[in-house]
C-alpha cells in the first residue's frame, strides 16, 4: 500500500484523497443496495441506513468544497472558476440524465412505466432548476409516489443550493466568526426539523428533503475541514477531531434524544440527522486524518474506480431500479426472481454509470484544468 498517495487536496485540485475516492464508492455500493432492499421489503431501518449514508455524502461534500474555498480566499484568486468547475461537474451528467429519463426512455417503453412522461413534463421546471426539494413541499405522498423514479434527485438539489450560497457565506465571515458559524448551522438544522415537524407537522419525507435540515451535515464538514487547516492546536480541532470532544457531544445527543423520547415533548427525529453527521465526520477522519486500516480499505483500487463514476451511478440507478422492478415484478415472485432483479438492475445501471462517464463526464471533466483556483 502506498500511503503517501492519500494526500491532502490543494487549491488546483492535482491532488486528491484517494481514500474518499474509495469511500464515496462504497457508499454510493451501499445506496444501490438499501434502496433495492428497502423498495421491496419495506423495513424502515433499511431506509434510515439510506439516508445515513445521504448524510455521509453531504458532509464529504462539504469538507472537500470548504477546503478549496479556503484556499481561494487566502489566495484571494475570485470564484469564477469555482462556479465554472462546479458546473462542468454536475450539469452535462444531470442535464443528460433528465434527457434520457425524461424525453428518450419513456417514448421507447410507450409511457408504460414509472417514468410517467406527464408528470415530469409538467413539473419540469424544477428539476431543471435543482429546485425538486422545493416541489416536494407542495405535493402529497401519494403523487410523489406513483411518480417516484426520479426523485432521489432532491439531494442533488440540496447539494447543488449549498454549492451555491457557501462561497459567498464563507467570503463575508470573518476567520474567527467560522467556528462559531459551522456551530451554528449545526443548531439552525436542529431549529428548522422541529419547526418543520413539531410545528408545521410536515410529514418525515418532506422535512428531510429541504436544505435547512440539512446544514448541521454542511457546517461539520467544513468544521472538520477548518480543524484539518489550523492544525492540532486548534479549537476546530478539539471539536471537531479529538475523541474526547467527540464522545462527549455524543453523548449530549444521546441523552437529549432519550429525554425525548421519554417525555414525549418533542420528537427524538430531530436530534437523529446530527447524531449521524457526527459519525460521519469521524469516518472522513479516519480516511484522510491517520493513515490506519481502514484507510488502506478505502485506497482500493475497485472502490476507487466506483468513486469515480459514483456521481453517474447515482443519477441512474433509482430510475432503473423501478424500471426493472416494474417490468419484472420481482416483487410478485418469490425470493429467487427479488434476486436476480436485483442482478440485472445492478449490472444495467453500473454500465450505465460507465458509458455516462466516458461520453459526458471525462470530457468535461477534462475541461476543468483550464480554470483552475489561481
Amino acid at each position: 500500500m502506498n500511503k503517501e498517495r492519500n494526500t491532502s487536496p490543494r487549491i488546483d485540485g492535482r491532488a486528491r484523497y484517494l481514500s474518499l475516492d474509495g469511500l464515496r464508492g462504497a457508499s454510493t455500493i451501499g445506496v444501490v443496495i438499501l434502496h433495492y432492499a428497502y423498495w421491496n421489503l419495506k423495513v424502515v431501518a433499511l431506509n434510515l441506513l439510506a439516508d445515513s449514508i445521504l448524510t455521509l455524502f453531504f458532509v464529504l461534500s462539504s469538507f472537500l468544497i470548504t477546503s478549496i474555498l479556503f484556499g481561494i480566499l487566502e489566495k484571494k484568486a475570485g470564484f469564477r472558476n469555482y462556479y465554472i468547475r462546479r458546473g462542468l461537474r454536475i450539469y452535462p451528467a444531470y442535464y443528460v440524465f433528465l434527457l434520457v429519463f425524461i424525453g428518450i426512455i419513456p417514448w421507447f417503453l410507450h409511457n408504460k412505466t414509472v417514468l410517467s412522461t406527464s408528470y415530469y413534463q409538467e413539473n419540469l421546471g424544477w428539476f431543471l432548476s435543482f429546485t425538486q426539494n422545493f416541489m416536494v413541499l407542495r405535493q402529497p405522498l401519494e403523487m410523489l409516489t406513483e411518480n417516484i423514479s426520479l426523485l432521489h434527485s432532491w439531494s442533488l438539489a440540496v447539494e447543488e443550493q449549498f454549492y451555491l450560497v457557501w462561497p459567498l457565506v464563507l467570503y463575508l465571515i470573518p476567520s474567527k466568526g467560522r467556528i462559531p458559524l459551522f456551530a451554528g448551522l449545526v443548531f439552525l438544522s436542529i431549529g428548522a426539523r422541529f419547526v418543520y415537524k413539531e410545528l408545521w407537522e410536515l410529514p418525515g419525507y418532506q422535512v428531510h428533503a429541504q436544505l435547512l435540515s440539512r446544514v448541521d451535515a454542511f457546517g461539520l464538514g467544513a468544521l472538520l475541514a477548518l480543524a484539518l487547516r489550523e492544525g492540532k492546536n486548534s479549537g476546530a480541532y478539539a471539536l471537531a477531531v479529538r475523541s474526547k470532544s467527540f464522545f462527549v457531544i455524543m453523548m449530549v445527543i444521546v441523552s437529549v434524544m432519550l429525554f425525548a423520547a421519554l417525555s414525549g415533548w418533542v420528537s427524538p427525529s430531530i436530534y437523529f440527522g446530527t447524531l449521524v453527521s457526527l459519525f460521519c465526520v469521524r469516518i472522513i477522519y479516519w480516511c484522510v486524518g491517520t493513515n490506519n486500516w481502514f484507510s488502506g480499505i478505502m485506497q482500493n483500487k475497485y472502490l476507487v474506480f466506483v468513486g469515480k463514476i459514483s456521481y453517474g451511478w447515482y443519477l441512474v440507478h433509482f430510475p432503473i431500479m423501478w424500471i426493472v422492478m416494474e417490468y419484472m415484478k420481482v416483487s410478485e415472485k418469490g425470493l429467487g426472481n427479488l434476486l436476480l432483479g436485483f442482478v440485472v438492475y445492478a449490472v444495467i445501471s453500473f454500465v450505465a454509470a460507465i458509458l455516462l462517464w466516458q461520453w459526458v463526464e471525462k470530457p468535461f471533466f477534462k475541461l476543468k484544468s483550464k480554470f483552475t483556483y489561481h
